[in-house]
């Protein structure tokens, strides 16, 4: 008989009870809402740095382009980009070089990582950009010409970079 009996309370002993279920609910919606918190945040710094190192790979191709100019006419970026060492130190003299640097980054497959769909640079003369991820040419005038600026926004701060050759505004 004992047998028996120990069966039947065995067998009524079956799941969990609510109280262990919204316990098991409620730690795995706290865990939840902790691991989207911190891939959210691991996301925007690998964006910042990815867009920063981008920047800098572009700052580094216009330094050496700039220094190739002062011994050639020409530099050959690609085989359908190539920057004429002759422009005219000017507004639109400015507006040539950028567009030949932002189409080159375009073939190359730079993209904006903080919005896919978005340009991931721009020459705006000498506007302003908003835009976090996306690079910026501008033209700034000095008094002895212009000079070329390099921007980029990222989520925490605003970076940019002057472009000179001889001649061009005075350091």
């Amino acid at each position: 008989m004992k047998a028996i009996k120990m069966r039947n309370n065995l067998d009524t002993k079956k799941g969990f009870t609510l109280i262990e279920l919204l316990v098991v609910v409620v730690i795995i919606g706290t865990l939840a809402a902790v691991g989207t918190v911190s891939y959210n945040g691991y996301t925007l710094v690998t964006k910042r740095n990815s867009t920063i190192a981008n920047f800098k790979t572009i700052s580094k191709l216009v330094d050496n382009s700039f220094a190739l100019c002062e011994i050639e006419n020409t530099v050959k970026l690609s085989s359908s980009r190539i920057l004429d060492c002759n422009v005219d130190n000017t507004p639109g003299g400015m507006g040539e070089v950028a567009n030949v640097f932002m189409n080159y980054m375009l073939d190359q497959g730079f993209t904006n990582l903080y919005d896919k769909n978005g340009p991931i640079v721009i020459y705006t003369g000498s506007g302003g950009d908003k835009i976090d991820g996306r690079m910026r040419f501008d033209y700034e005038s000095c008094s002895s010409g212009t000079k070329l600026n390099l921007w980029v926004k990222t989520h925490k701060e605003t970076l940019k970079k002057s472009f000179y050759r001889d001649g061009w505004c005075e350091h």
